[in-house]
């Protein structure tokens, strides 16, 4: 069984303030990541919200968490993470992010598999479920080839070749 991390809101609070404060300045020339009106441009997120969320006056909601996460250093969520006992984050690049989503659904598909063939054959309605997982997996594969070719001015299966080095390197 999983372990349980209880963490209290104070403590959340103090670990999202500091690191907010490392990486969010108020004006350019304070050495930080990102000023607050250019986090408030890239995130949506009002200035004023920013503001109180640097002084500890509030914690953001989990999409605005996650839209000031996506603006700042890895090294952000980092602080944030570890207090769930993770940590190692890091920014990727649109096709690591591909290639893990099909990775997500390959593991599904072959978890989903072994379940089906646990009985040691496969009915008409796990078939059904089972083709579902194949056209997906396949639909993002055949996305990730496309954008890649476009990405490469190359025909889809030479850019297939190039995606394969990459993930082997």
């Amino acid at each position: 069984m999983p372990k349980s991390y209880q963490i209290a809101h104070e403590t959340l609070q103090a670990v999202f303030t500091t690191a907010f404060r490392r990486a969010v300045g108020t004006y350019q020339n304070q050495n930080k990541a990102i000023t607050l009106a250019e986090l408030a441009r890239q995130t949506g997120i009002k200035a004023r919200t920013l503001e109180a969320y640097r002084d500890g006056e509030s914690l953001p909601s989990a999409i605005n968490l996650v839209r000031i996460q996506g603006a700042l250093p890895a090294s952000f969520s980092n602080e944030i993470i570890a207090l769930a006992g993770l940590g190692d984050a890091k920014r990727m690049t649109g096709r690591e992010i591909d290639l893990h989503g099909i990775n997500a659904q390959v593991a599904e598909f072959v978890a989903t598999h072994a379940q089906h063939m646990a009985d040691g054959r496969i009915d008409h309605a796990e078939m059904a479920v089972e083709m579902d997982l194949i056209a997906t997996m396949h639909s993002a594969l055949g996305d990730l080839i496309a954008a890649a070719s476009r990405a490469q001015g190359q025909p889809a299966g030479l850019a297939l070749v190039g995606l394969a080095k990459a993930g082997a390197a």
